[in-house]
């Protein structure tokens, strides 16, 4: 991909919120669906309250305690992000690749995965784990290090959407020996 146009920046402050609520939306209207298909009743609220646990547990993704990794092209508009969240002294979980439709399959989402490798080795990360309802995201994150785990971990999406679980595949990538 062309790269000249576009900007990946770790955030030292979030975007205003409506800009990263309408991502954030776009975000998780697979996993309505998913869930939705499993039987599993989501209303808007549910889904209003996915955004809001973002806002609420922002201190999470800023560091010290993780990162929030952006793409923007060359108008300033958000078109891609991904965050990292520390889950204990030694991992740390990323969470919520996205990358708007006419910006997929060209390399936007191994960048903003291997700016928080690079993230969270500079905060001291010695393992990241990757939970992904995608298959397709997978090759990606083998390519880039990641190791398909065997069974699940116990990370922040495992915990508060048990019912993903069975679908959930997880992958980690050591940064340092423990």
């Amino acid at each position: 991909m062309d790269f000249d146009n576009i900007t990946i920046e770790i955030c030292d402050d979030l975007p205003d919120r409506t800009v990263l609520d309408d991502m954030l939306a776009d975000y998780y209207e697979p996993f309505v669906a998913l869930m939705r298909g499993l039987g599993a009743p989501v209303s808007r609220e549910e889904l209003q309250s996915a955004q809001d646990e973002f806002w609420t547990n922002a201190a999470d993704y800023m560091p010290p305690r993780g990162a929030v990794a952006l793409a923007r092209n060359e108008l300033g508009q958000l078109i891609g992000l991904c965050n990292l969240k520390r889950l204990d002294a030694q991992s740390g979980e990323l969470k919520r690749l996205y990358v708007k439709n006419e910006f997929r399959r060209k390399g936007l989402g191994s960048e903003l995965l291997t700016a928080l490798v690079s993230q969270a080795s500079e905060l001291g990360i010695a393992r990241l784990i990757a939970e992904i309802l995608n298959p397709d995201l997978g090759g990606m994150l083998i390519t880039l290090g990641f190791e398909k785990c065997s069974s699940p971990l116990e990370t922040t999406t495992s915990k508060n959407y048990p019912i993903l679980r069975p679908h959930l595949q997880t992958f980690v990538k050591k940064l340092t020996e423990t």
